[in-house]
Formats: C-alpha cells, sequence, structure tokens
C-alpha cells in the first residue's frame, strides 16, 4: 500500500500555540469548509454572468472582488443570524 503525504497550509489568527493543536485547526476548517465553498460558487454559477463582464483597469477588477466579498459578508451574518433565530 503506498501512503501519500500531505501539506495543509492553514493560516489562523490563534497567537497562542497553546490554546488549539494542529489536528484541532485542520478539523475546524474541514468541518466549516463547505460553508466557504458554498458562499463563493455563486462566482461560477452562469446566473452570475461574471465572464461577461469586461473591466478595462485593475482598479475596477479590485472594486467588483470587494463589492463581492462584502456581499458575501453581510450574506453569512445575516444567514448566521437567521440561523440563530430559527
Amino acid at each position: 500500500m503506498l501512503r501519500r503525504k500531505s501539506c495543509f497550509i492553514i493560516a489562523t489568527n490563534q497567537l497562542d500555540y497553546s490554546a488549539i493543536t494542529d489536528s484541532e485547526v485542520i478539523e475546524i476548517y474541514t468541518k466549516d469548509q463547505q460553508k466557504v465553498e458554498r458562499g463563493f460558487r455563486f462566482l461560477k454559477d452562469p446566473m452570475f454572468m461574471a465572464s461577461t463582464l469586461f473591466l478595462k483597469s485593475p482598479k475596477r477588477i479590485m472594486a467588483l472582488m470587494m463589492v463581492m466579498t462584502l456581499c458575501l459578508l453581510v450574506y453569512s451574518a445575516l444567514e448566521i443570524r437567521i440561523r440563530r433565530v430559527l
């Protein structure tokens, strides 16, 4: 049986190494990965029509990405709030 090793690069803002172990960070990440993927899934959706946008300058591309990220943040915050109420 061939064993393959893999490497996970996961960033966290937890500076205290004794507060959480590496395996706990990976477990939390894999559990919450679906939420993140679901949030960005709309970028690939044909209904979003991201491929039809033509932005001439890098500033406009960055502005569009900022708006999209802000929309995802608001969507996630509302989703959490609705789940608490339910």
